[in-house]
């Protein structure tokens, strides 16, 4: 798709379950590593769990695949509490600012992105890109009387602006609606984006996510049963796999790829 430009707005659809928070902490990570400030507005999750996953993703990477709900639990050994520190003073520097945005609406949202945006913008690191998890969780500036679709097109219409008054590039992580589990192979499509109004109308790109290994996890016989080996055998195979479809892009084509996912410690690499 080219990267993410400024005044654009992203979409990340998908199911929960999928990976789109461990998807868009990926983003983070690579954009503050190269000199962007990143703004994660997040509207569900608190601040500190955002944290650990961006910690347990960088551990990862540097070679200790650590589980991010070890951590949770308080059941981490310690070679892994070391690895989590090192990983800590791997990121402590990067330019990146966690909102737990939950109540806030789009105007609310673009006040809090403007002053980031007037606080850093003669410093090392500008603001340049704004992540939002997810866009269900935003509350409408007006009252639409509990309609959803009107909902969403405020939303989504909000976002598309705030992108250009910023100029900096938006992403915006979506739930699908249940249509996705009615289907037998259970891909998304663009039409599966939840109230979705005029969501890819606005949205300058929309990809999907999908793991398959989702659903064969949920799947699994008992083991020592003759099945067990053959769900094994298609566990393996897909459980590293994370799809990700390129259902609109309107500056090129459309497109699918497939990369490598750690679903443990929230980790993506090609």
């Amino acid at each position: 798709v080219g990267g993410m430009r400024p005044k654009e707005l992203t979409i990340i659809g998908a199911r929960p379950g999928m990976g789109k928070t461990a998807f868009a902490g990926h983003l983070t990570l690579m954009a503050a590593k190269q000199g962007y400030r990143v703004g994660l507005f997040s509207m569900e999750m608190a601040g500190d769990a955002i944290a650990l996953r961006l910690l347990t993703a960088t551990a990862f990477d540097q070679g200790h695949p650590i589980a991010y709900e070890a951590f949770r639990k308080g059941t981490a050994k310690a070679h892994e509490q070391d690895a989590l520190f090192a990983a800590e003073g791997a990121i402590s520097q990067l330019p990146i600012d966690v909102h737990e945005g939950r109540g806030l609406s789009p105007s609310g949202m673009l006040m809090a992105a403007k002053r980031q945006q007037h606080a850093y913008a003669l410093t090392k690191y500008p603001l340049g890109l704004i992540i939002v998890d997810h866009l269900q969780k935003i509350r409408p500036d007006r009252d639409c009387r509990g309609n959803k679709v009107a909902e969403m097109t405020e939303i989504s219409d909000a976002l598309q602006k705030m992108a250009g008054q910023l100029n900096i590039p938006i992403v915006a992580l979506s739930q699908l609606n249940r249509a996705v589990e009615g289907r037998n192979d259970r891909k998304p499509e663009l039409s599966d984006l939840r109230e979705s109004g005029s969501i890819e109308q606005d949205a300058d790109t929309v990809l999907m996510l999908y793991r398959h290994a989702y659903y064969v996890k949920k799947k699994e016989p008992a083991q020592g049963s003759p099945e067990h080996n053959e769900w094994y055998a298609e566990w393996t195979a897909c459980k590293h796999k994370l799809d990700v479809h390129v259902t609109k892009n309107r500056n090129g084509s459309e497109g699918r790829c497939t990369v490598y996912f750690d679903a443990p410690s929230s980790a993506l690499k090609d």
